[in-house]
């Protein structure tokens, strides 16, 4: 690890004060970006008050400091808990803020016809079913762990659309995934966004809104009026949150992002507040990469 040079400082009020929990753990992280290493520190800080403000999870002092010659250096206080039970979430909470970025893009849902079918099932040969539900908008693959699906469709490009594949690799049940057919030229991107905010439904769910900008929101009407009767795909780093039937033109430039996959509602709303932070603030720098790390608890007696 290169010798640390201007020192960012600590950030002032330890930011676990509120809950009156004592540090017993630390992670030190140096980052390799490109951009802005001051814009970056700020946004560092940002992200991670975001974390310490879910209940499950509560930071202590934030150190920053630059390391040349593109280095970042974040070393964070953690309370694990009496038995350094709560650090390993800590830990994944701190590396996901400061690591992950967050992109909105929204897709069109083309037509599953049978030339997409065709091409998927070629591409995937005899290992793998390909099957189609007549009122689905996706295809569903059963393909053994020894075949690389995601790898196989990848790139693959089907039809004068230009459909693109897009493959939801998360477990379905089994060595199963879902195929879908989106048009590959996203319509409206993080340049669009204003704001993001995490919030509850009527049924304690969490989900992240989304505010695109005044010519975002023009656009985004205009989208939902060609497609009204047509599902939207709705992505964060590429991976689809949710697909809604488009019933009319929607103005006023905002999109609801349904979240999941938690195990806990504590823990969902959590990830819907490090989501949206890190939607509203844009990526931390134009490249972030973990080059180092160390971790540490001591239970407390």
């Amino acid at each position: 690890m290169g010798r640390p040079g201007l020192t960012l400082g600590v950030v002032a009020a330890a930011l676990l004060g509120a809950c009156g929990a004592t540090p017993n753990g630390v992670v030190r992280l140096e980052l390799a970006i490109t951009g802005d290493r001051t814009a970056a520190a700020e946004r560092v800080r940002e992200r991670l008050a975001v974390v310490d403000d879910r209940d499950d999870i509560s930071l202590g002092d934030v150190d920053l400091s630059e390391a040349p010659p593109d280095r970042l250096i974040v070393g964070v206080q953690v309370n694990g808990g009496p038995a350094c039970a709560r650090f390993d979430v800590a830990k994944a909470a701190v590396l996901e803020a400061l690591t992950k970025p967050r992109q909105l893009s929204l897709r069109e849902v083309l037509p599953l016809d049978d030339a997409f079918v065709d091409a998927v099932a070629h591409e995937l040969g005899d290992a793998a079913s390909v099957r189609r539900d007549s009122r689905s908008v996706y295809l569903t693959v059963d393909a053994p762990d020894t075949l690389d699906v995601v790898g196989r469709l990848a790139g693959l490009a089907v039809g004068a659309a230009a459909a693109g594949v897009y493959v939801d690799a998360r477990p379905q049940g089994g060595p199963q995934y879902q195929v879908w057919p989106l048009a590959q030229r996203p319509e409206l991107r993080d340049g669009d966004l204003v704001d993001a905010r995490a919030d509850h439904d009527d049924h304690g769910q969490p989900f992240v809104w989304a505010q695109f900008s005044g010519a975002g929101a023009q656009r985004f009407e205009a989208l939902t009026a060609r497609l009204t009767g047509r599902h939207l795909a709705i992505l964060v780093d590429d991976l689809v949150m949710s697909v809604p039937l488009v019933m009319e033109p929607i103005a006023g430039g905002r999109v609801q992002i349904t979240m999941g996959g938690a195990p806990n509602p504590t823990e969902a709303f959590g990830e819907a507040q490090l989501m949206a932070a890190a939607l509203r603030g844009g990526p931390i720098a134009g490249r972030v990469e973990v080059v180092s790390e160390s971790a540490s608890c001591a239970p407390q007696r």
